[in-house]
């Protein structure tokens, strides 16, 4: 899960810096990978934050079943 975060915090800065640096010099991407949409960061960070929700309630499970384990 932490890999899984980390390469959306990744492509999410690769599209802002994307936008930033190639759009308003020459009107292009740098890629079609990242879109031309400053209203999709949004959609990103959303994505971002369910990622890293589904990341701390599977790290809590997993102390759960540590716990559980050291008690039997």
């Amino acid at each position: 899960m932490k890999l899984m975060v980390g390469s959306v915090v990744i492509f999410i800065l690769g599209n802002i810096l994307s936008m930033m640096f190639f759009s308003f010099g020459n009107g292009r991407n740098l890629s079609s990978v990242f879109s031309n949409s400053w209203g999709q960061i949004g959609s990103y960070l959303i994505l971002l934050a369910i990622i890293y929700m589904l990341y701390l309630v599977f790290k809590y499970g997993f102390e759960l079943q540590h716990d559980s384990d050291t008690v039997i």
